[in-house]
């Protein structure tokens, strides 16, 4: 009963413990005088109170003995963390948001005038600003916290984002690929990001800088971090890489290296990537190369200039009053959207822009006459028209290949949709449409249709030398043109991905399908796969579903254990990586988060920041008193935080 040895009774005096305590009772003649006596005692009241207590925390799963012993310490833990929650908050908010946080001089304790004017970091800024807002917690805590006990120091900062990373999404999907990437930061540092994808999912795992750029050090640090984050390597199935040497190499690259110890990682080839060799490729077109180079010396001439571009926008308020004038854009070879945003805007500012230059030349200015002449010739016309098709086909491409749920079946899919648009501006219909478009407006400039005829020494017997202005430019400009554009490397690089899967079941069921507990039975999986097809088109699911649908659909109709072997392969099927566009994504985060003033930040803490940045949507889900336990455990503090 908790109770002690000796007791105080109702007259104050001290009664030793007998019947009911430290003895059993056995005179049973007077049990009812004997038990109205026991219960008026002190001391079994006080017994029963700390029995009562126990079983309440028993049942409240507080265990505790500090807590139970003396509730003091649980109010004072509790009123601590509650103080702490605008400090989590705080840090969540700066990392989502791309904050800086620290400051070169933010130790000690927070003087809130002084972190109000933006002398102790953003970080202590706005915890300033909620106390400057009424936030009575904080207030209590920053006013009665010792000096070594705010928990607002970089140490803590560290800590604390570092728990607001997490993984077990994937440890739940099992079947996760690879993608890796790396760029320059503003330190000239070589900093390199991990992806993982796992069900149609990206997300970022490792961010920061290597110093040794061969294969065999870039396998070390994937599978150093992969085991870090207690991942099994043998579970992945793709790997995906921009198509470097050092990366994509067949005999010592990192895709060859890392299959070592992953057999079923397929490498993938970015498609994104390989559609820009495309473009590239195109570029060096004698016709192309000149219309890009005319853009740029436009584009140069203008927005290096505040008179001239001022100039600019004045001529397109003159056209349109309602619309807001815009700027030219440049068509930057590493920015994939470029090119057909900057002829986009040629082709929305053509007149206005015209009006520019001729108003540069009436002021004696000689650089813009050749500029003027070229963009009033019927060939820059023609070209930009046609371009301007065609790369909008290939960016809408580009754009649906960086989607995070595309997977590679749909890809292809695309890629043939895509070709055949292509195959339908081949058409001679569609030249004749372009040509009359572009004459139409030549008319209107009064610009006469002139063109070179080839010479006599490049023309074969038999062919006529003269030429019409329509045929000269179908010849010359509009075939050879749309001759380079076609997506053949693209369906190529996709196909052979796809073949791999398709023609080696074996190697598959080799991998996954030994060891007590099998996922894909060899024997098992065609019949498996043509009973669920009966099934899938029984129940009028439609054949354009795509493969995340169809997971979608065993999971939801509980079908995973009656096709276990299908299952785990449509899973790995849609887990492929199609680009490494979600690498990507990350570098312009690091543009953000390191910046020239913060160039100095520790790769730990980037790292981190950076995944919060990116991944800012798995934060939802936490709840901050779950990252104050995690920090409580990771060792003693000086305060009591549970």
């Amino acid at each position: 009963l908790f109770a002690p040895t000796e007791s105080v009774n109702d007259r104050g005096k001290c009664t030793v413990l007998g019947g009911f305590v430290q003895t059993p009772f056995r005179n049973y003649k007077k049990i009812h005088v004997k038990l109205k006596e026991h219960l008026s005692n002190k001391y079994h009241g006080f017994a029963q109170e700390r029995a009562d207590m126990f079983i309440k925390s028993i049942r409240s799963g507080d265990t505790n003995v500090i807590n139970q012993v003396d509730q003091h310490w649980k109010r004072q833990a509790e009123e601590i963390r509650q103080q702490l929650v605008p400090i989590v908050k705080t840090i969540i908010l700066c990392g989502r948001l791309g904050i800086a946080l620290r400051d070169h001089r933010d130790d000690g304790i927070i003087d809130i005038d002084t972190a109000l004017s933006g002398r102790e970091g953003n970080f202590r800024a706005l915890l300033a600003f909620r106390v400057n807002s009424g936030d009575k917690a904080l207030v209590e805590y920053l006013t009665n916290a010792r000096k070594k006990v705010t928990y607002v120091s970089k140490e803590t900062q560290n800590e604390l984002i570092q728990i607001c990373v997490i993984i077990s999404d994937i440890k739940k999907a099992k079947y996760f690929s690879i993608i890796r990437d790396e760029t320059t930061d503003s330190s000239d540092k070589e900093e390199f990001c991990l992806c993982i994808r796992y069900v149609s999912e990206d997300l970022m795992l490792k961010f920061g800088a290597i110093e040794d750029l061969c294969a065999r050090s870039i396998v070390s640090e994937i599978l150093e971090r992969l085991q870090k984050l207690d991942l099994c390597v043998a579970d992945c199935v793709g790997q995906g890489y921009d198509g470097a040497l050092a990366l994509a190499g067949h005999i010592s690259g990192v895709q060859v290296l890392f299959r070592q110890h992953a057999p079923m990682a397929v490498y993938v080839h970015c498609a994104s990537h390989t559609l820009y060799l495309v473009l590239n490729h195109e570029s060096n077109l004698t016709a192309i190369r000149n219309m890009f180079g005319v853009l740029a010396d436009i584009i140069k001439l203008i927005e290096n200039s505040p008179k001239q571009k001022y100039i600019f926008e004045e001529e397109q308020k003159s056209f349109d009053k309602k619309s807001r004038p815009c700027s030219l854009q440049s068509s930057s070879q590493t920015r994939w959207g470029a090119p057909v945003d900057a002829i986009s805007v040629i082709q929305k500012t053509y007149s206005p822009l015209v009006k520019t230059l001729e108003r540069i030349i009436s002021e004696d200015t000689d650089g813009a006459r050749d500029q003027l002449a070229d963009m009033k010739s019927f060939w820059f016309l023609l070209i930009t028209d046609v371009l301007h098709d065609i790369l909008q086909l290939m960016h809408m491409l580009l754009a649906c290949l960086q989607a995070l749920q595309l997977e590679l079946v749909a890809a292809k899919e695309l890629v043939i949709l895509t070709e055949n648009k292509l195959s339908a501006i081949r058409d001679e219909s569609k030249f004749k449409e372009y040509f009359k478009t572009a004459s139409k407006r030549v008319d209107e400039l009064k610009i006469p249709v002139t063109f070179t005829a080839p010479s006599s020494k490049n023309t074969r017997r038999g062919e006529l030398v003269e030429m019409t202005p329509e045929v000269y430019f179908r010849t010359q400009f509009y075939y050879p043109v749309l001759a380079f554009w076609k997506c053949g490397r693209l369906y190529n690089s996709l196909s052979k991905v796809l073949q791999k899967i398709q023609k080696k079941p074996d190697t598959l069921t080799k991998a996954y399908g030994s060891g007590d507990q099998n996922d894909i039975d060899p024997t098992a999986l065609l019949t498996e796969y043509r009973v669920f097809c009966d099934y899938y088109f029984k129940i009028g699911s439609k054949v354009e579903d795509n493969l995340t649908d169809v997971v979608k659909l065993l999971t939801k109709q509980g079908l995973e254990s009656s096709f276990p072997s299908v299952t785990v392969m449509y899973k790995i099927a849609i887990t492929l990586p199609v680009t490494s566009a979600g690498a990507e994504c990350t570098f312009s985060k690091l543009k953000l988060i390191k910046t020239r003033l913060c160039s100095t930040v520790r790769d730990k803490r980037l790292e981190n920041l950076i995944i919060i940045s990116v991944e800012r949507n798995f934060l939802d889900p936490i709840d901050v008193s779950d990252i104050i336990d995690k920090f409580a455990e990771q060792r003693n503090r000086r305060i009591r935080l549970r």
